[in-house]
This record gives C-alpha cells, sequence and structure tokens, in this order.
C-alpha cells in the first residue's frame, strides 16, 4: 500500500465520500496483470487435486469483490496480491505423482520447503551458504516426508470412497449376469445361420448359390441369417459398452486387494529416493535440472474416482441406450424371420 492508499484510507476514517476512488481502485485490481495470472493459475491449479492447490482454489472462490468502502478495496487487493504469490506450481506440486496432463515445472529445484521460516525453493536451499548439511538435511526430509503423506493420504482417501459404496458390487454383478445371458441368447439366435452357411443340405445351398427373388424361404432365410448377425454384432458391441463403463469398478477392486500396501511402500521408497537425491545436490553444491518426473511414482486416481461415480449414471448413458435399442429391435426382427421360415417349411412339408 502506498501513501496515496493511505491518505485515502484517512480521508476515509474521517468521513470523506471516497466511492469514487473505491470503484476505479477495484476496477484497476480485476485488469491487473497480478489477477489476470492468478486467475490463470487457479484454472491449471484445479487439475491437481492436491492439499495446497485445492487450498488456493477455494481461497479464490471466497474473494469478495462486493466492495463498498476504500479499506475493503484495499483488502481485496492484499489478498489478491498474497494469492498471485504462492499461485504457482513450485507451492503444490508434488514430485512423487505422475501427472497424467501437462505441468509447468521442469525441475524439482523450483519447489518450495519451509526453510530459515520461509518458503524457498530446493536450490536456494542448496545454494545457501549460512546454514549446516545438518539444517538442510532436516528441511529437506520434512518436505520429502509432507509430499509421501500427501500423496498415500490421497490414494488412501479416494480408495476408501469405493468402499463406502458397497452397493456397486451387487449392481455390476447383476448387470454383467444380465449381459451374458443377452450375448448367449445372441449367440444362440446365431448359431442356425452359421448351420446354415456350413450345411451341405440342398434347401440351404440352393439359397445362397441361386437366390430366387420370388422365394417366401429364400428371403425368410436371408434376412434371418442378416437379422440374427446384426443381433450379435450389437449384443457384443453391448457387452464391450457394458465393461467400460464399470472398468472403474473391477480396477478399484483389485486395487484394494493386490496394490495399496504395495503403493504405499513403492511411494515411501520414492519419497527417500528424493530426499537423498536434493540432499546429495546439497553436498555438491550442484543446482537440479530437468529432473521433475524422475520420481513420479503413482496416480492420484481422482480421474479414477470421477469414472467411478460415472457408473451411477449408467443407466443414462446414450451409447448403451441406442446399443440396447439396436439389440431388442434386432432380436424382434430374428424371431419374426425364424417364424417366417418355420411357417413357410410346414406349409411346404405339410401341406402343399
Amino acid at each position: 500500500m502506498n501513501n496515496i492508499d493511505k491518505t485515502i484510507l484517512l480521508a476515509e476514517s474521517f468521513g470523506a465520500d471516497t466511492s469514487l476512488f473505491t470503484s476505479s481502485y477495484v476496477d484497476s485490481i480485476v485488469k491487473s496483470t497480478a489477477y489476470m495470472t492468478l486467475v490463470n493459475n487457479v484454472a491449471h491449479a484445479s487439475k491437481f487435486k492436491l492439499i495446497k492447490s485445492a487450498a488456493l482454489v477455494e481461497d479464490f472462490k471466497t474473494l469478495d469483490y462486493r466492495v463498498d468502502t476504500f479499506k475493503q478495496a484495499v483488502i481485496l487487493s492484499a489478498r489478491v496480491n498474497y494469492l498471485y504469490s504462492v499461485s504457482s506450481e513450485s507451492y503444490y506440486l508434488n514430485p512423487l505423482v505422475s501427472y497424467d496432463f501437462e505441468i509447468k515445472t521442469k525441475s524439482i529445484g523450483e519447489l518450495r520447503c519451509l526453510y530459515d521460516g520461509e518458503r524457498k525453493t530446493f536450490n536456494e536451499v542448496i545454494e545457501d551458504k549460512s546454514h549446516t548439511l545438518g539444517y538442510k538435511s532436516r528441511a529437506i526430509a520434512g518436505q520429502c516426508e509432507y509430499f509421501r503423506r500427501e500423496l498415500t493420504d490421497k490414494i488412501g482417501y479416494n480408495y476408501s470412497k469405493t468402499q463406502e459404496n458397497k452397493g456397486m458390487g451387487d449392481v455390476v454383478k447383476k448387470k454383467t449376469f444380465g449381459q451374458i445371458i443377452r450375448l448367449l441368447v445372441a449367440l444362440l439366435a446365431f448359431a442356425p445361420s452359421v448351420y446354415t452357411l456350413l450345411s451341405r443340405r440342398e434347401r440351404f445351398v440352393r439359397v445362397y448359390t441361386a437366390f430366387q427373388p420370388t422365394s417366401f424361404w429364400d428371403w425368410g432365410l436371408l434376412m434371418y441369417l442378416i437379422s440374427s448377425s446384426l443381433l450379435l454384432v450389437f449384443s457384443f458391441w453391448e457387452f464391450a459398452r457394458h465393461n467400460k463403463i464399470y472398468a472403474p469398478y473391477y480396477y478399484f477392486k483389485r486395487f484394494g486387494e493386490k496394490k495399496i500396501t504395495h503403493v504405499g511402500e513403492q511411494i515411501a521408497s520414492s519419497a527417500q529416493k528424493l530426499a537423498e537425491y536434493i540432499f546429495q545436490a546439497c553436498k555438491k553444491g550442484e543446482k537440479l535440472g530437468d529432473d521433475i518426473k524422475r520420481f513420479g511414482i503413482g496416480k492420484t486416481m481422482d480421474s479414477e474416482l470421477k469414472a467411478y461415480g460415472g457408473m451411477y449414471q449408467a443407466k443414462d448413458d446414450k451409447v448403451m441406450k441406442a446399443t440396447e435399442d439396436c439389440y431388442r429391435i434386432f432380436l424382434i426382427l430374428t424371431v419374426i424371420w425364424a417364424l417366417w421360415c418355420l411357417v413357410d417349411y410346414l406349409v411346404v412339408r405339410f401341406i402343399l
């Protein structure tokens, strides 16, 4: 806050009308480079779903632009400037996480830790000559432990969310059983078509080698072949779509049964290696370079958890609905053409 701002605040405290100053001050805040950069940084931070990135996003959402006094405008400016100062990736990025999107930070040395009462980058820690290696090692170890705990807790929390939805297992089992039945029906309906294609009986061979446009039997058999084939195609498509929608259930089921303990051990090991890596750089006095992905060991499973939640809206899946409708249509047509062929066969054999 400069001297002009202090003067306006003082005048406001004595009852002067500062509304014009207030409105122009707020306007200058939202048009400032710091605010524009903060907006972009917050949008980027929302992808990470980490503790500090989530806190940044929430703090930004609580900014109150309904300013009535110059004092409130100054407070708004101070909050914007503070959030801007801590909005870069270096304040919240966890190098143990394997990100499935592009990140801006290239070096572990750009990340920050609590050092001498401030949030300093690891490269600044490495270059510092005023503290012992023991002091540096404690700061490094503390930050690496934070990285380990954050990722472990995040994975454990996301996994626990799937355990709270115990009814999903029954839903998946029933849906899978229904899909298997539908697939078996399609296979059984298609089996006679295979027989007619492979059979050497004259009445089948003639249809496929010398089709008669005036023959009810020929048309019935041909249409049965087409409809049963399409029924099988849509049955497989429906089954594949079912597996895609409910894949997150099996992912978390396998993860819980086999991986969660092992993943925790991997994260701890990677965090230890990270701490040793930074400490060795301190001993050598060498700044860290392009190494941000070197210790990425695990995903936070946020996207997987989102997909898991999407299973509850499976009934609204448009592709699945369209596939189910096509299955029903071709099942009905297959039955109709099967009856057509049966009636034609009975008429020829017993009446004509």
